[in-house]
């Protein structure tokens, strides 16, 4: 399982610029993209928080790290600004077979 977390900076809440609802679209957008046929998800985290989970057969032999950094390249090359990301505090990957 690839779960990372960030840590929240205090500009984080003042410095998004738009809904979470329409940031959450933006980032599932990109994601189903990238992941047409498999298991989407993004979802409220605690307070402000976005979390974002993908299960795909992509990440069999992915290691943690490489999953991480895969999920958040697809982040990376949204509109999303940097107080917008850091909402972003969960990105987490499966494989099918973790969850078997």
């Amino acid at each position: 399982m690839a779960l990372a977390v960030k840590q929240k900076s205090k500009r984080t809440r003042a410095g998004a610029n738009r809904s979470r609802t329409i940031l959450k679209k933006i980032i599932e957008a990109a994601l189903r993209e990238r992941f047409p046929h498999d298991t989407v998800e993004v979802s409220d985290g605690f307070e402000d928080n976005i979390h974002a989970l993908v299960v795909s057969k992509v990440f069999d032999k992915m290691t943690e790290r490489t999953k991480f950094a895969h999920l958040w390249k697809i982040v990376e090359g949204t509109d999303l600004n940097d107080s917008e990301k850091d909402l972003i505090t969960a990105l987490i990957a499966y494989s099918p077979r973790e969850l078997m």
